[in-house]
């Protein structure tokens, strides 16, 4: 059974999935980990770390430029990445990031509760080639050291 599998997966239209992406409100921290999966399950982190002040505003800034699309069901997920927006204390969203199978998935309720509210292809298309590539070469460059990079074991 995979890592999505796991949650009830709610549809939004492109304007609500602008609400998680663009339109999110600026986060003062953003922690940021790198995911050991085997397959397309989530097996554990493999570092964490938080960006805060100018680097969590350029990330911001990053993040709101990405574009993605809803185009039906994501067929695997098998993220490298996890990253949790905070503003005030309180977390606004979560994500997991494949990089590899150009999705992303969108959680909310925290660590205690949480439920996939929207699995999501990402720059697909030829007009947004420019924007993941910056996503993904930013979250590397918060991971030098190469035993804190992502770990997949058998990629779907």
């Amino acid at each position: 059974m995979t890592f999505a599998l796991l949650y009830t997966v709610y549809y939004f239209s492109t304007f609500d999935l602008r609400q998680l992406t663009s339109r999110l409100p600026d986060s003062d921290r953003i922690e940021v980990q790198t995911l050991n999966t085997r397959f397309e399950s989530i097996k554990g982190v493999v570092a964490t770390t938080e960006v805060t002040g100018p680097q969590a505003r350029e990330l911001m800034n990053i993040w709101h430029t990405q574009s993605y699309v809803y185009e039906g069901d994501v067929m695997c997920h098998a993220p490298g990445y996890r990253m949790r927006f905070y503003r005030n204390g309180s977390q606004l969203i979560e994500v997991t990031i494949c990089f590899n199978c150009h999705n992303i998935y969108f959680y909310k309720g925290g660590a205690a509760y949480r439920q996939v509210i929207l699995g999501s292809l990402y720059s697909m298309s030829h007009s947004h080639q420019d924007a993941s590539p910056k996503l993904h070469a930013f979250l590397d460059k918060l991971f030098p050291n190469p035993k804190d990079q992502p770990i997949h074991s058998d990629l779907p």
